[in-house]
């Protein structure tokens, strides 16, 4: 219906901010700048002016205080020249409506008749045939119905956890339901859901949502980041394994209504970009999960009884934390904490924006993952040899990280992960045995035989050693050059395998390694590129066979993009799965494709822009 009374529906999810003590308007109003397509920084005076003349619904959905709405840029309620613009609250609390918003007309969301919810849990549980068959059944799931006080989530978690379950089972949840009180009715469905769960590493994952879902959406990155450190799953020996795993099980929590799809804007540019860094997540529907606030809850109270807890904290003092009951059972912590200079886990430290000493890290011998995101260390100690069980590092956005000793990354042998992103001013040798520089040379990267993840900014591609060795990479991206100008770049990790050249000459041999990783790359981005007139030559003897996207901008030397006058590139063939192709500033440019046309480029090549 919207979609003829409203030319743009913005959607905000605000149930996270009851846990926050201040509530980000700034973040609200660049989202709904965002969603409509404006700039981002446009004052909210200008926001409002502009809102109030156009058809656009505004739902602000699950508000736990008063919301500034001129301060975010929204029409008020009250106000009387407001004639195109709607909004819509959701909120628990009717007096906040309207005494606090001061909302025009309140509808009381009322519980399911008992019509309505056994149509829904029929649907859900998908019985319908044997319960007209099994007299004994269609009187269990009736009473099961009742208990369940016709509360949407509660009959939908529960019709899903008995969907082809035995009679045995039907009548325990409806022995368990019989006794809990009606206010505590969903607590008691989803209690009872939790511990049917017939996988203990879904139980566990399912007890770590609950405790990362503080800030609302919950990062597949941090995810698997936690499961690793925490060893939830068995008999997994590789990152991959660990990946594949988690998505599988995060698939059967949402199917069964634990977890939520994640609804945001899928480029999250205004996010903090931490959240949003790994290349284990590049499908734009798979970067984060979201948990209704009523489960997180109920969650949450479940892993404060489980015999072995492990807690995450948002903005809180160590000091403070230390002293509370909850802090003496746990036996594995992390805190994220924007206050503090160092942080220490048994299995995971994980970023602090003050951050700065991280000495005694190597005593932690057995630490897998390591996340120093976006903390201010100004260099890795030389201890950090000794962590020999390393699988995943992650220094995105250090930008202060300069100090980068010798044998430090060639002594972590199990390293399968390394996010060096944004570490533009780290200072790497340029040639490896140069005495006269006690930084690390890019070619230690060769000793790391597991490795087959890298993000990694390498400001001067001078600093490439020709023999430098990717042949174990599934998914990269490396970005050389400048990374001022990439990290704008919104395509920036939507694929993975992805190279970036910024103020690179041409004519420079990169050697074999780079070569083969153009070769292999599915996004390549070349901006200012000097020394050539060719962007692809035909000395590279390739087909592109997996490149989706190439981007070329402001190289004033650049005449053709494309070569094909060698006999094998025209034999074989070449870009089979180009979808897009931008040229931007080439001043110079003559052709797109110099030379005879090979077989069947361009097949599946459906944008062009120039």
């Amino acid at each position: 219906m919207q979609h003829h009374l409203f030319t743009t529906q913005v959607y905000f999810d605000l149930s996270s901010t009851r846990h926050s003590s201040i509530l980000q308007e700034q973040d609200i109003q660049s989202q709904i700048a965002e969603m409509l397509g404006r700039d981002m920084h446009e004052s909210a005076v200008e926001m409002k002016k502009r809102l109030k003349s156009e058809k656009i619904l505004i739902i602000l959905d699950g508000i736990w205080r008063e919301i500034d709405l001129e301060g975010i840029g929204i029409p008020s309620c009250t106000d009387d020249d407001v004639k195109e613009c709607k909004i819509v609250f959701t909120c628990r609390a009717e007096e906040l409506l309207y005494k606090g918003m001061g909302t025009q007309i309140c509808f009381p969301m009322e519980t399911l008749p008992p019509e309505e919810a056994w149509t829904l849990f029929n649907k859900t549980a998908g019985v319908c045939d044997s319960m007209e068959e099994n007299k004994k059944l269609r009187s269990v799931a009736t009473q099961v119905i009742e208990k369940c006080n016709g509360l949407p989530l509660a009959i939908v978690t529960i019709a899903k956890t008995l969907k082809d379950e035995s009679m045995v089972v039907w009548e325990n949840a409806l022995e368990q339901l019989k006794d809990c009180a009606a206010s505590k009715t969903v607590n008691s469905c989803l209690e009872w859901c939790y511990t049917h769960l017939k996988q203990d590493d879904l139980k566990s994952l399912l007890l770590l949502c609950g405790s990362l879902s503080y800030d609302g959406d919950i990062s597949m990155d941090h995810l698997l980041q936690y499961a690793m450190g925490l060893d939830l799953f068995d008999r997994v020996d590789s990152l991959e394994q660990v990946r594949n795993r988690l998505l599988a099980l995060v698939e059967i929590l949402k199917a069964s209504s634990w977890l939520l799809e994640d609804h945001r804007p899928q480029d999250r540019s205004n996010f903090d970009e931490q959240r949003c860094t790994s290349l284990l997540f590049t499908d734009r529907y798979n970067k984060f999960v979201r948990m209704h606030d009523v489960v997180s809850d109920v969650v949450r109270e479940i892993a404060s009884k489980n015999p072995h807890p492990f807690i995450v904290r948002q903005v809180v003092g160590l000091e403070e934390w230390s002293e509370t009951n909850e802090s003496k059972n746990c036996t594995f912590i992390s805190l994220h904490c924007n206050a503090v200079d160092e942080q220490l886990s048994q299995v995971l430290i994980y970023g602090c924006y003050k951050l700065k000493d991280i000495a005694g890290i190597g005593k932690l011998t057995k630490l897998q993952v390591l996340s120093l995101a976006g903390s201010g260390i100004q260099g890795l100690l030389d201890e950090m040899a000794q962590l020999f069980n390393l699988r995943l590092l992650n220094l995105n956005n250090c930008k202060e990280l300069k100090v980068i000793p010798r044998n430090i990354l060639s002594s972590l042998s199990r390293l399968e992960c390394l996010d060096m992103t944004g570490c533009s001013n780290s200072q790497w040798a340029a040639v490896e045995g140069d005495h006269s520089n006690a930084n690390a040379c890019l070619s230690d990267l060769n000793h790391l035989s597991c490795l087959t993840t890298l993000s990694i900014t390498i400001p001067d591609a001078e600093l490439l050693p020709k023999d430098i060795l990717f042949d174990n990479l599934t998914r990269y991206v490396i970005l050389i050059g400048n990374s001022r100008w990439f990290r704008t770049n919104k395509a920036l990790k939507l694929h993975n395998k992805a190279l970036k050249l910024l103020k690179v000459n041409g004519g420079l041999d990169f050697g074999d390694g780079i070569i083969k990783l153009l070769e292999r790359s599915e996004e390549l981005v070349f901006s200012e590129l000097s020394g050539t007139k060719f962007l692809l030559s035909p000395s590279n003897r390739m087909s592109f066979a997996e490149l989706k996207h190439l981007d070329v901008s402001w190289s004033s030397d650049i005449q053709y993009i494309i070569d094909s006058m060698d006999q094998q590139f025209m034999e074989q063939g070449a870009f089979p799965l180009l979808e897009s192709l931008s040229l931007w500033e080439l001043k110079n440019l003559e052709e797109v494709w110099h030379g005879p046309i090979p077989i069947g480029p361009f097949e599946a090549f459906p944008y062009l822009r120039v």
